[in-house]
């Protein structure tokens, strides 16, 4: 598990989107009203390896690959 500060919580389609630090993740409406998500809590993050997508870092302009 990975300790993050809950960041911006954001409607995204049927979900709503966590964004913490360099993560993010989708829950249920229902989901973020049990659990009493909101900016600023400390949540812990478990991720299943099926469900992760990886996404390579932007570049600077200029920058050499």
């Amino acid at each position: 598990m990975i300790e993050v500060v809950a960041g911006v919580l954001e409607p995204y389609g049927p979900v709503v989107r966590l964004r913490a630090g360099a993560f993010a993740a989708d829950l249920t409406p229902a989901a973020v009203a049990e659990l009493g998500l909101e900016p600023g809590v400390v949540v812990r993050l478990a991720v299943k390896a099926t469900t992760v997508a990886v996404h390579p870092a932007p570049t600077a302009v200029g920058s050499a690959p």
